[in-house]
């Protein structure tokens, strides 16, 4: 499994890459490293069309703690996750859903590019 990120300043949006299995600390090693490299304040296009994830419901809320965590410690901008994995869509809409119920950043998971990106635009805009 591989995530990989990097963001592009014209249109201020990170841009990261998951494929192969996403595991719980795959996941919270990536989150780690966005924040080290100063691009956890940034919106974020997380493309996960090349991924999948056999993570359990304790595990995604592990993930939000820490996010939540991270969001409290400063900015951390909203992640508009793509998938077409149904596994994968439903527990990044689990991270969602538990991420806004305990105040933490915005999350939401998405089908096409085009969806997410739309999303974004108007999270910055609000």
């Amino acid at each position: 499994m591989a995530i990989h990120f990097h963001y592009d300043a014209d249109l201020g949006i990170l841009f990261t890459h998951a494929e192969g299995s996403l595991t719980l600390d795959e996941i919270l090693r990536h989150l780690d490293e966005e924040r080290d490299a100063k691009g956890i304040a940034h919106s974020e296009v997380f493309d996960a069309t090349q991924a999948r994830t056999d993570a359990t419901a304790e595990q995604i809320r592990v993930v939000v703690q820490r996010m939540v965590e991270m969001h409290r410690q400063g900015s951390f901008g909203p992640t508009a996750v793509i998938t077409n994995n149904d596994v994968l869509f439903g527990m990044a809409s689990m991270l969602a859903i538990l991420s806004e119920l305990q105040d933490g950043p915005k999350v939401q998971a998405f089908r096409t590019f085009s969806e997410g990106l739309d999303w974004l635009v108007r999270m910055k805009k609000d």
